[in-house]
């Protein structure tokens, strides 16, 4: 081999001038030697520094690896994604909505990049009422409109949970909601007693409601109230009403209950275009503790209107009366006592009596009713009323 390269290169000096200059009888023509298909072996003594691209012999076999193994430099390979402190936050200071709109809800929000957030709203039973996924920015917070159901108000919980790839929950938070019906609609439904938040109910008495209803599908009102995680019906009681207006109802809570309950009022068959439902959690004492004696005024509804020199029908329930009644008296403006009675408590609380006014009456008074000494009352509850002489 070296022989062959020798040669050749005799032949390329014979053509040349001592000064590197080309001979005067021309340019020396080129070799005519051509490559064989065997595979020719450059021994390492003979291998130049350079070649005639300017690359290194080791360059060459790093790129010729490169084009082996089909690699692109412009994409590197991937880094294993660091550990992130999930944190999710609702910073909404409370919520609250209108029914079949939306609900405005932010917070915090901090997660990896394979994890997802979803924010969902749930009624007191569990119904799912509306849900949306949740982006963090760059500020490691979220801003998320939730959709309601427009058939629902009352209360409802708002949480906002952080998933693993495969589903698993991670972190979440939550925070309740209050809805409020749509009563711009034409038909809706509306819960003035009991409120969510107050201690309205007692083992084995009567639970007093009270709303209005706008058309209401099928001209009644229902009620039912929800045990055991407000998923097991413990009691349910309907009302007829003649048309649209003022409903109020009744329902005994079973003696073995207490705790929170849902309650949860409604017209119309479930999942149709007519259903209407309000859900509330209420707190039902036992009959033996000490914040268990309480008295409501069911009837007149606070802010009525009454007719001097007539019987005004009053109505509520008692719970834990002493000698079993309820006391009521009407105080004008001026701390003038206008009117007194008493009415017999029954077992489960209601009481009832048709309370005398004194004519020439044209003011507001105040309807007190208690239980207990009167100088001393175990509980009371008060409402204005408009006295007119008619």
């Amino acid at each position: 081999m070296k022989k062959i390269f020798g040669f050749l290169i005799f032949l390329f000096l014979v053509g040349c001038t001592a000064d590197g200059s080309t001979s005067q009888s021309g340019v020396s023509p080129l070799p005519t030697l051509r490559p064989t298909a065997e595979t020719v072996t450059v021994e390492a003594d003979d291998t130049p520094p350079h070649s005639s691209s300017g690359q290194s012999s080791a360059d060459q076999t790093a790129q010729s690896s490169q084009s082996a193994g089909s690699v692109d430099e412009s994409s590197p390979p991937s880094q294993p994604e660091q550990p992130v402190d999930i944190e999710v936050k609702i910073t909404s200071p409370e919520l609250a909505a209108v029914s079949g709109r939306t609900l405005d809800i932010s917070g915090r929000l901090q997660i990896g990049r394979e994890q997802t957030a979803e924010a969902v709203l749930v009624a007191p039973d569990g119904t799912l009422l509306g849900a949306i996924p949740v982006k963090g920015n760059e500020f490691n917070t979220f801003s998320a409109e939730i959709p309601t159901a427009s058939w629902f108000s009352g209360m409802g919980t708002a949480t906002v949970t952080v998933f693993d790839v495969d589903g698993t929950p991670l972190r979440q938070d939550s925070q309740e909601v209050q809805i409020q019906p749509d009563t711009s609609q034409e038909r809706y439904l509306t819960l003035y007693r009991p409120s969510e938040g107050e201690t309205a109910g007692v083992s084995g008495y009567y639970l007093f409601f009270d709303g209005y209803a706008e058309r209401p599908a099928g001209f009644r009102v229902a009620i039912t109230l929800l045990g055991e995680d407000c998923a097991t019906q413990i009691a349910r009681q309907s009302y007829a009403m003649r048309g649209s207006g003022y409903w109020q109802g009744f329902i005994v809570v079973p003696e073995e209950v207490s705790g929170m309950i849902c309650a949860v009022i409604y017209f119309g068959e479930e999942g149709s275009s007519d259903r209407r439902e309000i859900q509330i959690p209420i707190e039902v004492l036992p009959v033996d503790v000490r914040e268990a004696p309480a008295v409501l005024i069911g009837n007149p509804p606070p802010g009525s209107d009454a007719t001097s020199g007539r019987s005004l029908n009053t109505y509520g329930t008692a719970y834990r009366a002493p000698s079993g009644q309820v006391d009521l008296t009407l105080l004008l403006g001026d701390g003038t006592i206008a009117a007194t009675d008493t009415a017999v408590v029954n077992r489960y609380g209601y009481w009832e009596v048709d309370l005398l006014l004194p004519v020439n009456l044209n003011e507001e008074a105040l309807l007190r009713a208690t239980i207990g000494p009167i100088d001393d009352p175990l509980a009371a509850d008060e409402i204005f009323l408009q006295i007119t002489d008619n």
